[in-house]
C-alpha cells in the first residue's frame, strides 16, 4: 500500500513537473508572435514588386522595386527615381559601405551612389539630382548591375 502510494506520487511529480514546464513552454511561444504589416502603392511603395530589402546602419528600410528605390522609417516612405537622378528606374540591389554611403544596382543605368552632405564637393558636383551614376558603356545592356 505504501509502495503504491509512493509510486502514485512521483508518478503525480512527474506529471506536474511535466505540466508546468509545457505551460511555460506555451508562455514563451506566444510571447514570439510575430507582427507583419502589408504595404503597397497606395501606402506610397514605388512599386508593389520588390527586388531587395535592406536595413542600414541608421535603421531605415530601403526597398529596391521596378519602379525605383523607397526608403522607410516606420511611418511612411521616401521614394527615389529617375527623376531624383537615379540611373535607371528598376533597381537590383542595395548596399552601405563602410562609410555610411548608399549604393543602388539597376538594371541597365550602371550603379548610382545616392549623394548626401557628408560626402566631398567634387563628388556632390556630379550627381544629378540625388544620385552619382557609374555607367560602364553606353549600352544599356552593359550597365545590368545584379550585385
Amino acid at each position: 500500500q505504501t509502495r503504491k502510494l509512493r509510486t502514485d506520487l512521483i508518478l503525480l511529480r512527474k506529471l506536474f513537473g511535466q505540466a508546468l514546464f509545457l505551460c511555460a513552454f506555451l508562455l514563451t511561444v506566444e510571447g514570439q508572435k510575430i507582427s507583419l504589416q502589408y504595404y503597397n502603392v497606395a501606402d506610397g511603395l514605388a512599386n508593389s514588386t520588390i527586388t531587395s530589402i535592406y536595413q542600414d546602419r541608421k535603421g531605415f528600410i530601403w526597398f529596391g522595386t521596378w519602379e525605383g528605390l523607397s526608403r522607410f522609417d516606420g511611418y511612411g516612405f521616401v521614394n527615389y527615381g529617375v527623376r531624383e537622378g537615379l540611373g535607371h528606374p528598376m533597381v537590383n540591389d542595395v548596399a552601405e559601405d563602410r562609410e555610411g554611403r548608399f549604393w543602388v544596382a539597376t538594371n541597365g543605368g550602371g550603379v548610382s551612389l545616392l549623394v548626401t552632405g557628408e560626402m566631398p564637393e567634387e563628388l556632390r558636383r556630379k550627381a544629378k539630382g540625388k544620385f552619382v551614376s557609374f555607367r560602364l558603356a553606353d549600352s544599356q545592356e552593359s550597365n545590368q548591375v545584379n550585385k
